[in-house]
């Protein structure tokens, strides 16, 4: 049974570029969708998609302890990865009163 601290590099560069990828397309195709929605979806599609892979056909999988812990942070990661995008993504506002 495969666990996620044996691939972790693999494990953690795949969520970070899944992240910062659906974020960016949902902020190009979609861009009725708030932020912090965005940063949500995009955070937990690649950690969700790596632990189906885990099931692997099976009725069932054990995720240890040091897996979750591990994939809480890079779902933290995978956050941070997505807000950078959508700051990058985002125009901001040149500075400057409104005209009256």
């Amino acid at each position: 049974m495969p666990v996620l601290l044996d691939h972790a590099l693999t494990f953690a560069s795949a969520s970070l570029a899944g992240s910062a990828g659906l974020s960016f397309a949902i902020a190009k195709y979609s861009p009725a969708v708030k932020p912090f929605f965005r940063q949500l979806l995009s955070t937990a599609a690649p950690i969700a998609a790596t632990f189906l892979v885990l099931l692997d056909g099976q009725d069932s999988a054990v995720l240890h302890g040091g897996d979750l812990l591990f994939g809480g942070a890079v779902s933290a990661l995978a956050f941070g990865t997505s807000y950078g995008v959508t700051r990058l993504i985002t125009p901001r506002r040149r500075g400057g009163l409104p005209s009256a």
